[in-house]
């Protein structure tokens, strides 16, 4: 798995030679680069009299051990860490250092890299998503304001937008429709059960039309997981249909 690590909130704590932050964003994302989940840890800050102690250093690294242990607990086997900007990386590296924090042989990449990387691959979909996201997060970074992360309605729709897909939203059920089907699902639900609606028609006892759908057999994880598993099949069916490759 990646892991895209963002710290926020750094300040310089008074009579400590550390800094520390607010809380810690974690951005779980898979192999293909589709978007999992997102976790959030917070630092509790040293009380103010503690800070008279003479031993700031010592509480500003306890606290910051116990997020990052927290952390790197709740992460894949094998992780692959990523950092919001160079800073994060640098902070990541100097406080693992002074706690003697052991994370294996590991790749650590800055969002500017990454988005080098994705810049170089060709490719639709997945990895198209999380490529518009790395700019979109790398220029709101570079530009000092905040962005409006994986607001997620809005992610959908915007999402959908870009796969040529209608979305509507109704009590966290999104109903998705394509010019080759319909589809919905509950964003919340982990797995997500998607319905499809049947392309053949089905009648009742009387011989009416009705709308039917039914549960596609697949394991999804996030409504990622769901939209991209929609395009695709919405793909093989119009080359299934019109006999040429869809776009």
């Amino acid at each position: 798995m990646f892991y895209l690590f963002c710290f926020e909130g750094v300040k310089k704590v008074t009579e400590s030679r550390h800094s520390m932050a607010e809380r810690l964003r974690v951005t779980e994302l898979s192999r293909d680069f589709v978007f999992i989940e997102e976790r959030e840890y917070i630092f509790s800050q040293p009380e103010e009299q503690e800070i008279y102690s003479g031993d700031i250093d010592r509480i500003v690294l306890e606290r910051w051990e116990e997020v990052l242990e927290d952390a790197l607990y709740d992460l894949d086997e094998e992780p692959v860490f990523l950092f919001l900007s160079e800073r994060d990386l640098r902070l990541f590296s100097v406080v693992k250092g002074k706690l003697n924090i052991h994370t294996g042989a590991l790749g650590y990449y800055s969002l500017e890299a990454m988005v080098r990387l994705a810049d170089s691959l060709e490719g639709e979909g997945e990895m198209k998503l999380i490529r518009d996201r790395l700019k979109e997060e790398y220029e709101t970074s570079r530009s000092g304001g905040s962005s409006d992360r994986w607001g997620i309605e809005g992610k959908i729709k915007e999402t959908c937008r870009r796969f040529g897909m209608k979305a509507e939203i109704k009590a966290g059920t999104v109903y998705v429709t394509t010019y080759g089907g319909e589809w919905y699902f509950s964003y919340n639900d982990r797995p997500i059960t998607l319905y499809h609606k049947n392309a053949v028609p089905v009648k009742d006892r009387d011989g009416k039309l009705k709308r039917h759908f039914h549960v596609q057999k697949v394991d999804l994880y996030s409504p990622l997981h769901a939209l991209a598993y929609i395009r695709n099949h919405e793909r093989a069916e119009e080359r299934r249909i019109m006999g040429r490759p869809g776009r």
